[in-house]
């Protein structure tokens, strides 16, 4: 009888795992660790920047992908993301442990160790 299981991980090393990515979630949904992040910055201004920059004209994630980019939930697999302009990077406001990234036409604050969704600006880059 053929087993289903991947070779070398266990049922422990699974639990494990969605502990850590669900205590992660947890997290990211209040924040950060100590429930403080905020993010300073709305969407009229990171749109303004992205113009100002000639940032505009990305293409748009498909629409079942987009659907799952959400605050509090990892990055969906496959996701095409990139790291944002440097000359739009020095205009945001940084955070420790997080960056910010392009994914599509939207603008995401992410978790560096978990790729957790802090924020998303939807269609600034449109």
């Amino acid at each position: 009888m053929r087993s289903h299981r991947k070779a070398g991980v266990t049922a422990k090393t699974r639990t494990r795992e969605k502990t850590r990515v669900r205590t992660a979630t947890r997290t990211a949904r209040r924040g950060d660790v100590g429930g403080q992040l905020s993010v300073s910055i709305r969407y009229e201004q990171a749109r303004s920047l992205a113009v100002q920059g000639g940032f505009t004209g990305y293409k748009p994630l498909p629409p079942g992908i987009r659907k799952n980019l959400a605050r509090g939930k990892p990055l969906p697999p496959g996701i095409a993301k990139k790291a944002a302009p440097p000359a739009l990077l020095r205009q945001l406001p940084q955070r420790p442990g997080y960056e910010w990234q392009v994914c599509g036409t939207d603008l995401v604050l992410v978790a560096v160790g978990t790729l957790i969704v802090a924020e998303v600006l939807k269609s600034v880059f449109d």
